[in-house]
């Protein structure tokens, strides 16, 4: 059974929007306008076209699944598709190798042939621009994923957001925060991003009952003098719950970094940190989350003294929904 692009939209979660070009399904999690913005810069252009927190998810009772794809701009030299059955990761394989070629990706389940169908989620990775061209259940059928409406969560954020430098999809904090709480994502993390508020579009479609927001770290070294940051950070406050009014939102302020205590023209990171909450306090509704209690405050927890790595993000992962409990956040 070879489903095609018709087929693959019934069986794609926590995205925005597809379009169909030669080299397969894209898959978006912008709107038009806001990849506009994106596009001002070639980093931020290519990663914020990557499929962070998407997942193909179906009732099947195969006996292998495969896809089929191509790899249009990598932002790292490593990918990996993760494989989870009945909520449970039982496998990842790696999806980078071939550029220019067609790519394939094959999950087998010894046992599984011909027994009542299982729960399939595949999460796609967050750090390669790809085209689907098909998926092909072997020795089975498969049936997309159907039940009660969920809450929504959207997290807004940088590179640490979108997930890097976790190896597998399923670590990063936003797919660990949806699994938890029972919610649909929408991951807007952007590599290498900052406080804008054009960034934020008040058509986009996903109205979501949850919103966390981690930006910070990536501002820390853009400005010159701390007021423009703090400008930028009230716009972007003021712009944000003008949108999402309806929304919990839960503002992450920067994570422990290696190099913090070095200077920087804004001033002090801890600076920043008090900067951003002190914005926030003018809203009501943001929580401000301190960011250094998430993690453990040691470099080996990071790939580059920046990014976590997988066993960061699980540190991150349980810290987070934690707090977000102790502030009564439910599924």
């Amino acid at each position: 059974m070879i489903i095609d692009s018709t087929g693959l939209k019934k069986l794609l979660r926590n995205y925005l929007a597809v379009e169909q070009r030669e080299e397969g399904l894209v898959i978006h999690r912008f709107t038009k306008r806001q990849l506009s913005v994106y596009d001002s810069e070639e980093s931020w252009k290519i990663r914020a076209r990557h499929p962070a927190g998407v997942s193909l998810e179906m009732f099947t009772n195969a006996r292998r699944i495969r896809l089929l794809f191509s790899i249009l701009e990598k932002s790292r030299e490593w990918s990996f598709f993760d494989l989870f059955v009945n909520n449970i990761f039982l496998d990842s394989q790696s999806g980078h190798s071939y550029d220019g070629v067609l790519h394939t990706v094959e999950f087998e389940f010894t046992g599984k042939q011909g027994k009542d169908p299982q729960r399939v989620a595949i999460y796609l990775p967050y750090n390669i621009y790809l085209a689907l061209q098909s998926v092909e259940v072997i020795d089975g059928e498969a049936l997309p994923v159907t039940g009660a409406i969920r809450k929504k969560l959207l997290c807004l954020g940088d590179s640490i957001t979108q997930g890097m430098d976790a190896y597998y999809p399923s670590n990063t904090f936003p797919v660990q925060l949806a699994r938890f709480f029972e919610m649909d994502l929408l991951n807007q993390g952007v590599g290498g991003y900052i406080f804008n508020a054009h960034s934020l579009d008040e058509e986009i479609s996903y109205k979501p009952d949850l919103v966390t927001v981690a930006y910070g770290t990536n501002d820390w070294g853009k400005y010159s003098e701390h007021k423009e940051f703090m400008r930028e950070c009230s716009l972007y406050m003021q712009r944000l719950t003008d949108i999402f009014s309806e929304a919990k939102i839960f503002v992450i302020t920067p994570l422990w970094r290696a190099d913090s205590d070095q200077p920087s023209p804004m001033g002090p990171f801890s600076t920043l940190q008090e900067t951003i909450s002190s914005v926030c306090s003018a809203y009501p509704q943001i929580t401000v989350l301190p960011g250094v209690n998430m993690m453990p405050n040691l470099n080996r927890y990071f790939t580059d003294g920046l990014h976590p790595t997988d066993e960061g993000y699980g540190h991150y992962s349980i810290n987070l929904i934690k707090s977000l409990l102790d502030k009564g956040v439910k599924s």
